[in-house]
């Protein structure tokens, strides 16, 4: 699994490309998002474009960042998450906790939306 972020104000931006398996790389992105989420960035959006396999320890890891962002009263979004994923989602209902659009630019702007109210 390969990652990087940045933050688009007051939203912390996750691109996750490869395997999200968990380990090793698990507690460096939860470092990252306990890190930038905070009082000033509450919203996280998580583009999974790039993921070939998720595995439960994938999926843990999202359900992670996403009790961060419940925490502190946010949303998150789950930017264009490949078929497996959405079907890995629907299967343990977990489609119910995770908002999904198709682009970024989609993402960005239904989380400013909530933001908003």
């Amino acid at each position: 699994m390969i990652f990087d972020y940045y933050l688009h104000n007051d939203i912390l931006l996750l691109r996750v490309e490869g395997d999200l398996l968990g380990l090793p790389h698990e507690a460096a992105l939860v470092r990252i998002a306990r890190l930038h989420l905070n009082e000033n960035v509450k919203h996280c959006a998580v583009d999974l474009s790039d993921i070939k396999h998720i595995n439960s320890r994938g999926m843990s890891l999202l359900i992670r960042i996403l009790n961060l962002v419940d925490h502190l009263h946010g949303n998150m979004v789950l930017i264009n998450p490949p078929a497996q994923t959405k079907k890995l989602l629907k299967i343990t209902k977990l489609d119910l906790a995770f908002v999904t659009v198709d682009t970024r630019s989609e993402g960005v702007r239904l989380l400013r939306q909530q933001a908003r109210g």
